[in-house]
């Protein structure tokens, strides 16, 4: 694809200098031949290099910023096309122009290319390192029983009672803070939006779970009536369920994106069955 390019451009180059150093009119055919030709070196070149990139997207940013010039261009490119009785050097010049105005459209859509290519390699190295903490959340959820636990714990609570003596207190460790994803908060706008969201739905729960643990260690709990410690013990196992189900999904869909296979096989410790995709 590179050398076809160069062979383009040198062929394009050439026949304008040609003509304008020999005198020499250049056939309509040949001219237009260089600048297809041209055109296609660069849309194969995008198509081959980028292909999950949106061509037609970033084809049309590119006529947003050139179609002033363009729009200049048209006029002595519809002359060098249909005028056979021009003079020739107003036809190599507007020639010369429409090799110029075809050049600049390459530049800018290699630029964007690189652009976009540094936007991926970004959103790939930001995907990993949430991929990573997602999963050390999810597996610590995953490995105790959620709901058998809970239904122990409040039949415990609920025949203690309330009397502080005999009463059951349970308790909940602290979550550890998601540090990779504060620590990358702020460029998460380069992931796609349908990745991201179950991500932020996930760190959501993680952050409220975390309130909710942190709720329970407070002076007030245990002077509060066991139906009301059953109450918001239920709701905080709900919330451990509702985050399990979300570093799912969200290490589900970073899988799909970054291509690994068999994304939804995501490795389980078959004791929370009750909570899937």
């Amino acid at each position: 694809m590179s050398a076809l390019g160069w062979i383009a451009i040198f062929l394009a180059v050439w026949l304008a200098l040609s003509a304008t150093t020999t005198g020499i009119a250049l056939p309509d055919p040949m001219a237009l031949l260089a600048a297809v030709l041209l055109l296609l070196v660069a849309l194969l070149a995008v198509y081959r290099w980028r292909g999950e990139v949106d061509l037609l997207r970033m084809l049309r940013r590119g006529g947003m910023v050139l179609l002033p010039i363009l729009l200049a261009a048209l006029v002595p490119i519809v002359l060098v096309f249909s005028g056979d009785g021009l003079d020739v050097r107003l036809r190599q010049a507007a020639l010369a122009g429409l090799i110029i105005v075809t050049g600049w459209l390459a530049t800018f859509i290699f630029q964007e290319e690189r652009r976009q290519r540094d936007r991926s390699e970004q959103e790939l190295d930001l995907l990993m390192a949430l991929r990573s903490e997602v999963f050390t959340i999810v597996e610590k959820l995953d490995k105790h029983p959620i709901t058998r636990q809970a239904e122990e714990v409040e039949r415990n609570i609920a025949m203690g009672g309330d009397d502080p003596t005999g009463a059951y207190f349970p308790f909940s460790a602290s979550e550890s803070p998601a540090t990779v994803y504060d620590a990358v908060s702020g460029q998460l706008h380069v992931i796609n939006a349908a990745t991201l969201e179950p991500v932020l739905r996930f760190y959501a729960a993680f952050s409220e779970l975390g309130t909710m643990v942190a709720d329970t260690h407070r002076a007030e709990f245990p002077r509060l009536e066991a139906r009301r410690r059953i109450t918001l013990h239920k709701e905080l196992t709900q919330q451990r369920r509702a985050t399990l189900y979300w570093g799912l999904r969200a290490l589900e869909d970073i899988n799909l994106k970054i291509g690994v296979p068999n994304p939804e096989a995501i490795p389980r410790s078959g004791k929370n069955e009750d909570v899937t995709l």
